[in-house]
């Protein structure tokens, strides 16, 4: 798949899986749509284009806050 590459210091890289709409209007610049079916992000940890088993998403071991605009 295609790497999504993620700027922040955190830097969790994603692995773009399906053939979704890249660069549509987001709230704030361009963004990704989604079919909600085949098309999604998994982790790519290693940045080697396959989805990862990644801990750093592991709900259960970390806490964390999704946001979403609709």
């Amino acid at each position: 798949g295609t790497l999504a590459d993620e700027i922040s210091s955190a830097d969790n890289d994603m692995t773009i899986k399906g053939s979704p709409t890249l660069g549509v209007s987001g709230v704030r610049g361009k963004a990704i749509q989604l079919n909600g079916t085949s098309q999604y992000l998994c982790s790519d940890a290693n940045q080697d284009g396959t989805c990862d088993n990644d801990t750093a998403w592991n709900m259960s071991t970390t806490g964390w806050t999704l946001s979403m605009w609709f």
